[in-house]
C-alpha cells in the first residue's frame, strides 16, 4: 500500500514538473525548436516592394512556432533578390522576387533549414 502511494505521488510530481516546463517554453517563444534565444533576423537590404515584380505564396510543412518561422524566413532572405515573410498562423510564406525564381532553389533553401516548401502559387 505504501509503495502505491509513493508511486502515485511521484507521478503527480513529474506531471506537474512537465506542465510547468511546457508553459514556460510557450512563454519564451522558443516553442518546438527548444532554442534558448530567437535566431537573429536576416533583413533584406532592398525593402522597396516596387523592386519585386514577382510575388508567390506557398505552404510550409513543419513550422510550429516563431522560431521555425524565423528559420524559414532567414533561409529565403539569404537568397539574392528574394524577400520572404512567414505567416505562422496559416503556415505559409509570402515570397517576393526581383526575377522569376527557381522553385527548386527556394525549395532547397527551405529544406536545408529543416522544413518542406509546398508548390508556389503566383499572387500576381
Amino acid at each position: 500500500m505504501t509503495g502505491t502511494i509513493v508511486t502515485i505521488l511521484l507521478l503527480i510530481v513529474l506531471t506537474v514538473f512537465a506542465l510547468v516546463k511546457t508553459v514556460r517554453r510557450g512563454r519564451d517563444n522558443s516553442g518546438c525548436c527548444a532554442m534558448s534565444e530567437m535566431p537573429e533576423k536576416v533583413r533584406v537590404k532592398d525593402r522597396s516592394r516596387g523592386h519585386y515584380p514577382y510575388s508567390f505564396r506557398a505552404a510550409v510543412d513543419g513550422m510550429t512556432c516563431t522560431g521555425c518561422a524565423r528559420r524559414v524566413e532567414n533561409a529565403l532572405n539569404q537568397l539574392d533578390g528574394i524577400w520572404a515573410r512567414v505567416h505562422i498562423e496559416n503556415h505559409e510564406v509570402q515570397i517576393l522576387a526581383k526575377e522569376k525564381p527557381s522553385e527548386q532553389t527556394l525549395r532547397e533553401a527551405v529544406r536545408e533549414a529543416g522544413y518542406i516548401l509546398r508548390p508556389l502559387i503566383a499572387d500576381r
